[in-house]
């Protein structure tokens, strides 16, 4: 998990969306997901409530959409292994 400070807001209303370390993100708790542990965070401005997750990691403050080029352009389709069961497969992952 990264510092509090490289987190945002990531409601575009907000007087604070896309600035990084400006005092506004506090901790708002924890939940599980998959086995691991996110975290919550709150702004004080908004009063928005994200997980570290939903805060895109590459987007920069003059680039708003760079995350979305980034999947479309660099992401990889990993074909999924055969379950063996009868049906319709599984459809293919998309990573980075």
């Amino acid at each position: 998990m990264l510092e509090i400070k490289d987190y945002f807001c990531p409601q575009e209303s907000c007087k604070s969306y896309g600035l990084r370390n400006h005092g506004n993100l506090i901790k708002a708790g924890t939940y599980k997901k998959k086995g691991t542990i996110k975290q919550m965070f709150k702004c004080k401005i908004c009063g928005t409530r994200f997980s570290e997750t939903q805060t895109p990691l590459f987007t920069s403050d003059e680039l708003v959409h760079y995350e979305t080029v980034l999947r479309e352009n660099f992401s990889v389709c990993e074909p999924q292994e055969k379950t063996g069961k009868r049906g319709r497969p599984r459809k293919d992952k998309k990573t980075i």
